[in-house]
């Protein structure tokens, strides 16, 4: 207020109001980022949105408004603000799924499903039991030959591995003299000992 006392002339009075104004605290924890960010100015009863976007290999994991979750969300808005406010996006890295499965005959390890984060290796040990071996190792329907291990890197999306084993045959040499004199030389296979039936 403002009082004129003993008024004796023609006087002015000139008042000039300004909005209030608020901040938005806004950032984002590692694994992608939030638009605007920083210190946002609002004025009183405005409207503003919010941004956030995970970096390649993360997802939105939470939001935090004013230490209150709103969930994953990939944008929020604050409307008729009239108090300072904050927000915070959470991030997490992508986690995929590589399924492995073998038949008789042998074992993959791990077995079974394997829960990988974007970007690390995962390796698979695989064994035959005795008599047995690798027939194929079979990697997202493509056959990659018959190693004994088979490792993942930098996973980016799921796979499957699928582990063929089959009945070891081994090469025999026969020599053979038959009683006339001379001799035969023979060559075949034979399964495993454990094997044959």
């Amino acid at each position: 207020s403002y009082t004129f006392e003993e008024v004796a002339a023609d006087h002015v009075l000139f008042v000039e109001f300004e909005l209030i104004s608020f901040v938005i605290h806004a950032e984002a924890e590692t694994g992608g980022n939030i638009s605007p960010s920083g210190e946002v100015p609002v004025g009183f009863g405005g409207t503003r949105a919010f941004a956030i976007v995970a970096d390649k290999g993360y997802h939105v994991a939470d939001v935090l408004v004013d230490g209150e979750s709103v969930g994953a969300v990939a944008e929020y808005v604050f409307e008729d603000i009239r108090s300072d406010h904050s927000i915070v996006a959470l991030f997490a890295l992508n986690v995929y799924t590589i399924t492995s499965s073998a038949t008789a005959g042998g074992s993959i390890t791990p077995l079974g499903e394997t829960q990988v984060e974007h970007g690390r290796r995962q390796t698979f040990v695989i064994t035959p039991d005795p008599g047995y071996s690798i027939i194929y190792v079979e990697v997202d329907g493509v056959r990659k030959g018959n190693p004994a291990s088979y490792t993942f890197e930098s996973v980016s999306r799921n796979h499957e591995i699928h582990v063929r084993f089959g009945i070891a045959f081994h090469q025999l040499s026969l020599n053979v003299e038959p009683a006339g004199g001379g001799s035969v030389v023979g060559r075949g296979y034979y399964a495993s000992e454990s094997n044959v039936m």
